[in-house]
């Protein structure tokens, strides 16, 4: 009896506040927040922890920063909801960070897009954002900014040291990679109200999907060019979503 009572108790709790159809639960009009983690191989990354590559190198690292930006939310019916805000991703400062999108509130999400690093020539071009990003992430208007910035230590280096800053905006040389994913999860969830989505960058995938890189020939590649061109595509394979 009382297991019962228990579980009308719930269904009223789901249900209550519906207008004519009680079958139907209303929607909780609350932010989408999205967390970014950051993880090696699905485990949690950690800084100055040694890590080993696809190609069997040895690495840890010290920095990592890029820039992400026009996030764009696609409900189950397919409208979109744009945000066309750039931020700063700083693992060393906040290793995990958090994004409310108020533009989606009530809807069920089905996609998210949004670009890494700045493709935008004008903004490049004029340095719209040089007040935002200017230390470290820019190399000023000639070059544009710095997409995707990391840092680390590497046996396989004949320094010791590996530098990767990826940017460039002309087309020849562009960088800036924009992401379509698919949300995972089911309706009555963010029906209920469990709003959060996890954005997680897997860096293990930075060395290898779909082009292996070598640390001990390519450790030090600070400007634009097709190495750099090379080294994003391996972006795409990085993000994925997850509840």
């Amino acid at each position: 009896m009382k297991k019962s009572l228990i579980a009308l108790s719930l269904l009223a709790v789901v249900f209550s506040g519906c207008d004519d159809d009680p079958a139907v639960p209303v929607v909780e009009e609350k932010p989408i927040v999205l967390t970014i983690n950051h993880t090696w191989n699905t485990q949690e990354l950690k800084l100055k922890t040694w890590y080993t590559t696809d190609n069997g190198d040895s690495i840890y690292v010290s920095n990592l920063r890029y820039h992400i930006n026009n996030f764009v939310l696609i409900d189950d019916a397919g409208n979109e909801y744009a945000d066309e805000k750039y931020y700063l991703i700083d693992f060393v400062e906040k290793p995990q960070n958090s994004l409310s999108f108020d533009l989606a509130k009530g809807k069920k999400i089905a996609k998210i897009r949004f670009t890494l690093g700045v493709a935008d020539s004008a903004v490049n071009a004029s340095g719209a954002l040089l007040k935002q990003f200017l230390d470290p992430m820019s190399w000023g208007m000639a070059s544009g900014y710095i997409n995707f910035k990391f840092e680390g230590n590497s046996p396989s280096s004949p320094t010791g040291n590996f530098y990767y800053h990826i940017g460039g905006y002309q087309p020849s040389v562009a960088t800036a990679r924009t992401l379509t994913l698919d949300v995972p999860g089911d309706a009555l969830e963010q029906i209920l109200g469990k709003n959060t989505i996890n954005l997680n960058l897997d860096l293990e995938d930075f060395f290898h999907s779909p082009n292996p890189i070598d640390i001990s020939t390519l450790y030090d590649y600070e400007t634009v060019g097709q190495p750099a061109v090379m080294i994003s595509q391996n972006f795409d394979s990085m993000f994925s979503l997850s509840k």
